[in-house]
């Protein structure tokens, strides 16, 4: 019903509910339905469900998002590294590697980087991921 915007800002609004993790698991199962019929970008399905996955403390399964380790790299955590690769390519985007080099290389741009006390912000992510329900 809504036009190519409208879609985007529908996804949008779902990846940014991260603090009601029941209403973006709706969300999730409404926009599978809606790429089935046409209607949602397959890529919107995928990041959610990446973004869900990684909330909940499991591997993505199309490496979307890239969090920070303790050597100061930028890392994803997927099921299966060349599967989640396959994955991109059938979505039409760069691979894991490639899409890490971007978004670190937009990280510097802003002047970001990784945490200061890498185990202070792992301490912060897990007890927020437990106060909103995620874990």
């Amino acid at each position: 019903m809504a036009n190519e915007d409208g879609a985007d800002a529908a996804a949008i609004l779902a990846q940014h509910s991260i603090g009601k993790p029941d209403l973006q698991k709706k969300f999730l199962v409404h926009l599978k339905s809606a790429v089935v019929d046409g209607e949602a970008l397959p890529v919107h399905a995928a990041c959610l469900e990446d973004r869900i996955l990684s909330n909940q403390g499991q591997p993505q399964k199309y490496g979307m998002l890239f969090g920070w380790n303790e050597k100061g790299e930028l890392v994803t955590n997927v099921d299966d590294f060349r599967l989640a690769n396959e994955r991109r390519q059938k979505l039409g985007l760069p691979s894991i590697e490639e899409a890490k080099d971007l978004h670190r290389k937009e990280i510097e741009g802003m002047g970001g980087g990784p945490p200061s006390d890498y185990h202070e912000h792992k301490r912060k992510e897990l007890a927020w991921a437990k106060r909103v329900g995620w874990r």
